[in-house]
């Protein structure tokens, strides 16, 4: 062999070395990123489904023909829905209302689900339609419901159902919530685990379902005691504001992203991008009522996200000055396009969409000092 035939034959060794080290990096980095992408959301697209979950329901799956009391609220004042949250939590807790986060498991749909849910109760026990403070729902018992038990897997906790992958959809959420119910974030000593800080289950849960391995169906006895009354799915700028109005949190999942930047000056942050993500919807304003000052009035709605309060970062405007960390507005443009996905749902605490009457009028009210019991903002005594 020629020393030209063996440099070149050790040149395209080389090559083929490099070449499938380069292919191992570069795998290995997409599957880190895959991950990475997986936790930070993991809503899963099933448009037949959400379909199907609505025609099952008939008039009561979609909002507009539902909830006509609600359909029938005036419109046109700002809505800020959180306020009551964080009156609850005040008193409950001891602390502010925060948003979750949903650290390294792709569980947004359980996340999202639970905002909805303390929102709604929150708002419920604020306007006197409820006794109780309300407790903060628990994300692994939302998340392996709508993972296993909601999609017609038993839930008897003997085999891994649901998988370990990441990821739910809204409507399998919206079942698992209407046709079990919900368990709190307390302890449950009868059943051997404590829920106050039970994030760490999210994964064993979403694979076995509600109350995780050799569960036998127990904690599912215990998620009924506490159903939410009402789901429907919310499909147009409408049917949101009209449930908004009325007290009612909605919760959104789409491909939509949006810009991973500060807020603007008044608030929003305009989409860019795919995020697989369920979100919920917690406040309301219109361009009509903006203060002096404001740069850009738009009519907008509130996106709770479960990312914890450090995104979007807080630099950035907020409207009005309690607006809570971890949240952004979103223009009407913007939310019609989430919409559009058809995974979209209104939750209601109370029977027969019974709208929750809310005080307007306080959007000038500053944020509570933290420890103390806000003010009520609610109409009723």
């Amino acid at each position: 062999m020629t020393q030209r035939r063996q440099i070149w034959t050790l040149s395209a060794v080389g090559f083929v070395i490099v070449a499938a080290m380069l292919g191992a990096l570069v795998e290995r980095l997409t599957h880190h990123v895959a991950e990475k992408v997986e936790a930070r959301f993991g809503w899963q697209a099933d448009t037949a489904g959400a379909d199907e979950f609505v025609a099952a329901m008939g008039r009561d799956g979609v909002f507009a023909s539902a909830a006509p009391d609600a359909m029938a609220v005036p419109i046109g004042q700002d809505a800020y829905l959180w306020r009551s949250a964080d009156k609850a939590s005040r008193k409950q807790y001891g602390k502010p209302f925060a948003v979750s986060n949903q650290a390294s498991v792709g569980s947004c749909v359980a996340h999202g689900a639970q905002h909805a849910v303390f929102l709604a109760e929150a708002a419920a026990w604020d306007a006197g339609l409820r006794a109780e403070v309300p407790l903060r729902p628990s994300t692994p018992s939302i998340y392996g419901g709508s993972r296993v038990e909601a999609r017609g897997r038993p839930g008897d906790g003997r085999q891994p159902y649901g998988g370990f992958s990441d990821g739910s959809t809204g409507f399998h959420a919206a079942k698992w919530v209407r046709d079990w119910g919900i368990v709190y974030q307390k302890p449950y000593a009868a059943f051997g685990f404590d829920l106050t800080n039970g994030q760490h289950l999210e994964r064993d849960w979403g694979a076995y379902g509600n109350g995780g391995k050799d569960d036998e169906g127990r904690f599912d006895a215990e998620a009924k005691k506490h159903p939410i009354e009402k789901v429907a799915r919310v499909a147009t700028w409408t049917e949101l504001v009209q449930a908004l109005s009325s007290g009612l949190p909605v919760t959104i999942a789409s491909n939509v992203g949006f810009q991973a930047s500060a807020r603007d000056a008044d608030g929003f942050i305009a989409a860019n991008g795919t995020w697989p993500h369920q979100m919920c919807i917690g406040g309301l304003r219109w361009a009509k009522n903006a203060p002096p000052g404001t740069k850009h009035p738009r009519d907008g709605v509130l996106v709770l996200n479960s990312w914890g309060e450090s995104w979007p970062p807080q630099a950035g405007g907020t409207f009005p000055a309690d607006q809570p960390a971890g949240t952004f507005w979103i223009t009407k443009a913007d939310a019609e396009r989430v919409l559009a996905a058809g995974d979209s749902w209104a939750y209601s605490t109370t029977a027969n969409w019974q709208p929750v009457p809310i005080d307007h009028g306080q959007w000038f009210q500053p944020a509570p000092a933290p420890g103390t019991v806000a003010n009520s903002l609610s109409l009723a005594p």
